[in-house]
């Protein structure tokens, strides 16, 4: 779906208007190569449209959301849509 939506594809028979995407894969990066590799040469992907994160952030810690934050202005990305893979990974300690 993310990928889909960075590049502007189809997705379940819907199309999607390419935006930018932030995809935290916070259960790790195992596979995830072969899928964007997989996508890219069917349906093409435009690099500046997603970002990826391949390690969890505690998202109840104020200081690692800000850190976040701060990256993603950093290099002026402002994500339109934000995937977490898997949501369990990144609510640690509540």
């Amino acid at each position: 779906m993310a990928l889909s939506v960075a590049c502007g594809g189809d997705w379940l028979g819907r199309s999607a208007k390419p935006v930018k995407v932030l995809y935290i894969a916070a259960e790790g990066v195992l596979g995830l190569k072969n899928r964007i590799r997989a996508h890219r040469h069917r349906y093409g992907i435009e690099a500046d449209n997603i970002r990826f994160v391949a390690s969890p952030i505690a998202v109840a810690d104020p200081k690692e959301v800000a850190a976040l934050i701060k990256c993603l202005a950093d290099e002026d990305f402002a994500p339109q849509l934000i995937v977490v893979d898997t949501f369990a990974r990144v609510d640690i300690g509540r």
